[in-house]
């Protein structure tokens, strides 16, 4: 048996949920969240979008989006 403590994880809330349509404030063309990631800068989000008729995806920070 084991003395150590379990340390609580941390709680991330997520701006945005899969299949969301958002903004993307750079380029200002409509996406929609495909996946959502937790790393070392928070929550991340995978944006699919269309950008001269071929299907581009990018993972983004809620700062760079906005609802749609």
């Amino acid at each position: 048996m084991s003395d150590s403590k379990a340390t609580p994880g941390r709680v991330e809330h997520f701006k945005f949920d899969l299949g969301d349509k958002v903004i993307i404030r750079e380029i200002n063309r409509p996406g929609r969240v495909e996946a959502l990631m937790i790393d070392y800068l928070g929550p991340q989000y995978r944006v699919a979008f269309w950008d001269n008729s071929k299907r581009e995806g990018s993972w983004l920070n809620a700062e760079e989006l906005d609802a749609r």
